[in-house]
């Protein structure tokens, strides 16, 4: 059914949604939808969301020459957001580090978005495998994003081929189901003095990870 969805856009359809603040960092992707447009790439671009910079984001739309595809869709609730999550093709998540977890990157994912978000958003490193199921870009790197995005433009089977792989893996192991069911296995553990290893999902094991542990890569 999202496959449908998807397939009904004449071109591939960029989303990025949630509240439009400076942490965002929703310039940076205008900016490079700016790059992408200029290497001859077709595509529109949505924006959901409203906030503080929304009226800088439509000037600096207009400034670029981008409104053409480009629509703001301002506020939407949670469910109209997800109805959005389905319809588009490629989802965009641009935050610096003060986003920490960033929850939309699990909603874009479960939505089978090809998903391209900051390194600096906690969920990014443990909900992305990069290339497979998304990229990962570096965070307030207008040009690393714009490679990423220009890599799915330029191939639309590689979209839908990491979308599908992201929703399959969000479904296998990034769900409230594995949630409880790891969450009573590993009590059950505990409660018998013994051990418990989750390889990857919820209760997985999570190092320690610096500011700069991310290096470009495609």
């Amino acid at each position: 059914e999202l496959e449908k969805l998807k397939a009904k856009n004449r071109l591939p359809k960029i989303l990025l949604a949630g509240r439009l603040l400076k942490l965002k960092r929703a310039d940076l992707f205008i900016y490079a939808a700016k790059k992408c447009r200029d290497e001859g790439l077709n595509f529109t671009v949505e924006i959901v969301g409203d906030g503080e910079e929304e009226k800088k984001l439509i000037r600096l739309v207009k400034e670029l020459k981008l409104d053409d595809i480009t629509e703001f869709m301002g506020y939407l609730s949670p469910e109209d957001t997800r109805a959005e999550m389905e319809k588009a093709n490629i989802f965009v998540m641009t935050s610096n580090k003060l986003e920490g977890w960033g929850a939309v990157i699990y909603e874009a994912l479960s939505a089978g978005c090809a998903t391209v978000a900051s390194h600096a958003a906690g969920a990014a490193p443990w909900l992305i495998s990069q290339g497979k199921t998304g990229y990962i870009f570096r965070s307030g790197d207008e040009d690393s994003l714009a490679d990423k995005l220009m890599i799915l433009l330029k191939n639309e089977q590689l979209a839908h081929e990491l979308g599908r792989a992201a929703y399959l893996n969000m479904q296998r192991y990034w769900n409230p189901k594995t949630a409880a069911e790891r969450f009573l296995s590993a009590s059950e553990c505990l409660l018998k003095n013994e051990t418990f290893e989750f390889d990857k999902g919820p209760m997985s094991p999570a190092g320690y990870l610096k500011d700069n542990w991310y290096r470009e890569r495609i």
